[in-house]
């Protein structure tokens, strides 16, 4: 148990976390940060919106947590690093958890 957002939570309700995820694209010799530091988790049964200005990370932050560009930082499902997955297994949680029919 934490003491978070003003409650305490059991960790083990936590369905994902992200830990300092950090997104940078590079354009020519330039490399631009796009996301820093971010650091937020979902409760089972909890809805968390991101809200922010155009261009503010929002969509990248997304495509980071589904893998679908290069990201830094933690990032687990459950108990699970989807760090170290490869593109199969993380393809297939998607499809089991994310993108239902």
């Amino acid at each position: 148990m934490q003491w978070i957002r003003g409650r305490c939570i059991n960790m083990e309700d936590k369905l994902l976390t992200i830990e300092n995820l950090n997104v940078t694209f590079k354009a020519g010799d330039r490399l631009t940060p796009a996301v820093r530091n971010v650091s937020l988790f979902f409760e089972k049964g909890e809805t968390l919106a991101l809200v922010g200005e155009s261009g503010s990370g929002k969509t990248t932050t997304g495509f980071a947590l589904l893998k679908l560009n290069q990201s830094m930082g933690r990032i687990m499902f459950g108990k699970h690093s989807l760090n170290y997955l490869d593109k199969g297994r993380i393809r297939k949680l998607r499809n089991r958890y994310i993108f239902k029919k």
